[in-house]
């Protein structure tokens, strides 16, 4: 038996989405979520760090009057992306662990009772 049933619901809640299935042995499920998540995130970095050089360059080159950063609305595609793959992850984990505590529970009464007197 699992000595901490959390540390999946844990690990994607507070680590990174997609370690709570891995840890689950759900190597999909966890490379999905994994893969999803960095793509978003990548998405955002790659958008401010645009943002940073357009800024930036102005001070450098006097040539660059007028930058053209990404507008912040921009930004709300990838992390609506993000946060909907965080909170899946995090369902995803939940009901995959309920699902792995009722099946070892079930175990454990099995081996205790004979399934004649039920």
């Amino acid at each position: 038996m699992n000595k901490n049933p959390r540390l999946p619901i844990w690990l994607s809640a507070f680590g990174f989405p997609g370690l709570g299935q891995f840890v689950q042995k759900r190597w999909f499920a966890g490379l999905l979520f994994s893969a999803g998540f960095m793509t978003g995130f990548i998405w955002i970095l790659l958008l401010a760090i645009h943002n940073i050089i357009e800024l930036y360059s102005m001070a450098f080159d006097e040539a660059m009057a007028d930058p053209q950063p990404v507008p912040l609305s921009a930004f709300g595609q990838p992390l609506l992306l993000v946060g909907i793959i965080y909170l899946l992850s995090l369902f995803d984990v939940f009901l995959a662990q309920q699902h792995i505590n009722t099946k070892q529970h079930e175990e454990e009464f099995l081996k205790t009772h004979d399934p004649a007197d039920l």
